[in-house]
């Protein structure tokens, strides 16, 4: 599986019912979850770099991406920051 990079260094699994439950519990509807989800696997599986992609870049990834499906939801998700 696809490994990504934490600001702290160490790595986690790509984990895509993650995003999903979260754009959902934000307001999208499954199918834009997964429009949206569709978009950050083919950044994660392709576009990153060999060493894994950065927490932060997939995040900001999906929400651009949960954006173009549905603003709202994106908004409400972008404002929740992990710590």
């Amino acid at each position: 599986m696809y490994q990504i990079k934490k600001k702290d260094g160490t790595t986690e699994r790509f984990d895509r019912f993650k995003m999903l439950t979260g754009a959902m519990r934000a307001g999208a509807s499954p199918d834009e979850a997964e429009k949206a989800v569709q978009k950050v696997e083919s950044y994660v599986m392709f576009g990153a770099p060999k060493g894994g992609a950065e927490k932060s870049k997939v995040r900001d990834t999906f929400v651009k991406a949960l954006g173009q499906e549905n603003p709202t939801a994106a908004r409400i998700y972008g404002v929740f920051e992990k710590k």
